[in-house]
């Protein structure tokens, strides 16, 4: 029987004679080359026993109680959810029989037409001195927030790229993952210190505003004062689209789930051997998908906390660095290490991609479909933006950047695209 405790694995290699560990070997790593000794036909001593753990039964479910506040928003979440869901298959099914599939195509390709023809850059602003690591559009499309390595978070016109506020000295270390609350009144900014920070704005935002002080607040909601392990790296961050609830990756190999209303954590889970690179929520609200340098995806259902489907089949070979759900409700598109795009299609039992699509040259770093549906944007190390059709995967257009790209985004009505990377500036694409 191959050990499971990492103090049985190491006292098995010891046993045959071979390196308890090796340079750069997590635990992980270390019973995989157990099994491959045992594998090749080595045979552990008849005096070799493995502890048996008293919790090791394989009938036993494990769990941690979770408090009051974790089943109310479980109950919100199934509440919302289930409507959104009912409203999207209602919408699917009056397509499907009234929309005649050829009339549908024709103006599918006008549109894809009109969008090669349109779509051109219209401006660049420089952020900050340091790399512009993550971008986002405001609920409302007015504004955009881009994040910078020198730990702040900066506002722009969404029409005029000029300056609208600036939030300095948020982190101590490079900003990773921004995202704006649904409501459009908050802020949430991860970085390498390891916190999350939430950075509330006193008035609603305008424009117009742009010489106004800033009066908005930031409160650090993680790391509390009472956690006294060292937080790993904040990669990717989203605010629920139905609930006061905002989801984090990091370094640390979890994801966690934090009430901003009570400022309080909610939930974290494990489930990946590796750090965590990204997540996104469901359209719907109901799902959650977690990715990381293991080159693994994993579905969570976010009523229940289970794990409910794991993407490895027909997967990436390394890191995946950027997914997004389609609004379709059915297929994730990630993208990673391998330069690969990956297109999975929730309804297949067998959880294998149904399409590897070579879309840059180097690693891929964000991934946005738009709202529409029609269209996605992917961004990578190779400098290159790709606009690709949403039927049939086909590369549209593609942008060059002077350097690096890091992090896109698509505007609510779909017609505005944003980009930035290591030339530290914002690039402003539109139709």
């Amino acid at each position: 029987m191959l050990p499971t405790l990492d103090s049985d694995v190491r006292s098995a290699l010891r046993s045959l004679h071979h390196p308890i560990t090796l340079f750069g070997e997590d635990p992980s790593d270390r019973r995989q080359r157990l099994q491959t000794l045992l594998d090749s036909g080595l045979s552990l001593p008849a005096d070799n026993t493995v502890t048996a753990s008293p919790s090791s039964s394989d009938d036993e479910e494990f769990f941690t109680p979770g408090p009051d506040d974790l089943y109310v928003a479980r109950t919100i979440i199934a509440d919302s959810s289930l409507l959104k869901a009912k409203q999207r298959i209602a919408e699917q099914r009056r397509q499907y029989l009234t929309v005649n599939p050829t009339d549908n195509l024709l103006l599918r390709r006008s549109y894809y037409a009109d969008l090669k023809s349109k779509l051109q850059l219209q401006g660049s602003q420089m952020v900050s001195n340091r790399f512009t690591s993550a971008v986002k559009f405001s609920p409302d499309d007015k504004l955009i927030a881009a994040a910078s390595w020198d730990g702040g978070c900066y506002l722009f016109d969404s029409e005029t790229l000029e300056l609208h506020d600036e939030f300095k000295g948020l982190h101590s270390d490079k900003v990773s993952a921004v995202d704006w609350m649904p409501s459009g009144g908050m802020i949430a900014t991860g970085g390498g210190d390891g916190r999350v920070v939430l950075t509330t704005l006193s008035a609603p935002v305008e424009p117009a505003a742009a010489k106004a002080p800033s009066t908005a607040t930031s409160t650090t909601i993680f790391p509390s004062v009472s956690d006294s392990s060292p937080p790993g790296r904040i990669t990717s961050l989203q605010f629920h689209p139905s609930s006061p609830l905002l989801a984090s990756a990091s370094y640390d190999l979890t994801w966690r789930l934090f009430d901003v209303t009570k400022m309080t954590q909610l939930y974290y889970q494990e489930g990946h051997s590796k750090e965590l690179t990204s997540l996104r929520i469901h359209p719907d609200g109901s799902l959650l998908a977690s990715a990381g340098l293991d080159a693994i995806a994993r579905i969570w259902d976010l009523r229940t906390g289970r794990s409910i489907a794991t993407l490895q089949n027909n997967g990436h070979i390394k890191a995946i660095h950027a997914m997004d759900w389609r609004p379709n409700g059915y297929q994730l598109i990630t993208g990673g290490s391998d330069n690969n795009l990956k297109v999975w299609d929730l309804r297949r039992s067998d959880s294998a991609a149904t399409e590897t699509l070579v879309a840059h040259s180097k690693v891929i770093t964000g991934i946005k479909v738009a709202p529409n549906d029609k269209y996605m944007v992917t961004c990578g190390y190779d400098g290159y933006l790709n606009v690709m059709s949403c039927d049939n995967f086909v590369t549209l257009k593609r942008f060059k950047n002077v350097d690096k790209l890091m992090c896109c985004d698509v505007s609510g009505d779909s017609e505005k695209v944003i980009g930035g990377g290591w030339d530290r500036a914002l690039k402003l694409w539109s139709c």
